[in-house]
């Protein structure tokens, strides 16, 4: 799967970062999402809901206990598909990328 990202980012079909990845899922471009195993992250979600802001309490007023899940089902249910990936495999993309169907 990494050579698949690779060209994607060659090619420029390939986002990175959860805030990137997010908006990327809600417009329903994503079609594979690779997510480090033991990735979570809280965050909170602007008027708009399509940027993140990460936050380091879960229990923020607003906030998503878990914006990684809440990614992944978003693809999931957009048709595309999840795979999972050792943690540390996606250091430079910050732990979460997406290939791009557009």
């Amino acid at each position: 799967m990494s050579g698949e990202l690779d060209a994607a980012v060659g090619g420029q079909r390939a986002t990175s970062t959860l805030g990137e990845v997010w908006r990327f899922a809600q417009e329903s471009r994503i079609a594979t999402l690779l997510v480090e195993e033991d990735y979570h992250q809280p965050a909170s979600i602007d008027e708009s809901g399509l940027r993140l802001t990460p936050v380091d309490d879960p229990t923020t007023p607003g906030a998503l206990d878990d914006a990684v899940d809440e990614v992944i089902a978003t693809v999931i249910e957009r048709g595309g598909q999840v795979v999972f990936v050792a943690n540390g495999s996606l250091g430079v993309h910050q732990r979460i990328a997406g290939i791009l169907r557009y």
